[in-house]
């Protein structure tokens, strides 16, 4: 999921993209972080409950309707048509989420300097999550922080 992702957001090949995330991940000390993201396990968990609703709501409504036959194979054939059909809406659904986290992740071993600047207050609970990554905070994207400028007192102005 994360090679898609350099391939989305810089065009690089496929191959060159899982080479170099993978090379950018093992240098920054990222595996660690990829190995406890828990949102692949939470969207599959949620995949498989929403089948399950969609396959009971169907066996409910085919058991008490009149137009379906009420045998034991196509009630059965009901309700797992429409759990394939509850879990593939479910999945293109989640998607963006997935991809989102993915993308996310890509772009932190990429450059963790803008999300600092960005996002500091997110770039702190990351580094507190996981403090034995190597940040690298050295970035030409990430503009300095702006510089506030002294105001003048109320109907005062400087010349």
């Amino acid at each position: 999921m994360l090679a898609p992702s350099q391939v989305a957001i810089y065009g690089r090949s496929y191959c060159d993209a899982a080479h170099r995330t993978w090379e950018l991940f093992a240098f920054r000390g990222l595996e660690a972080a990829v190995n406890d993201s828990l949102v692949g396990n939470v969207l599959g968990c949620g995949a498989f409950a929403t089948a399950l609703v969609c396959a009971a709501a169907a066996y409910a409504y085919a058991a008490a309707s009149q137009t379906v036959a009420k045998d034991a194979g196509h009630l059965a054939a009901v309700a797992l048509f429409a759990a394939l059909i509850g879990l593939w809406s479910f999945l293109v659904v989640v998607e963006p989420i997935a991809s989102g986290v993915a993308a996310t992740y890509v772009c932190l071993a990429e450059d963790p300097a803008t999300l600092q600047c960005q996002q500091p207050e997110l770039f702190a609970r990351i580094q507190e999550s996981w403090p034995d990554i190597t940040w690298g905070l050295d970035s030409a994207a990430a503009p300095p922080p702006p510089q506030q400028q002294p105001q003048p007192p109320y109907g005062a102005s400087y010349a």
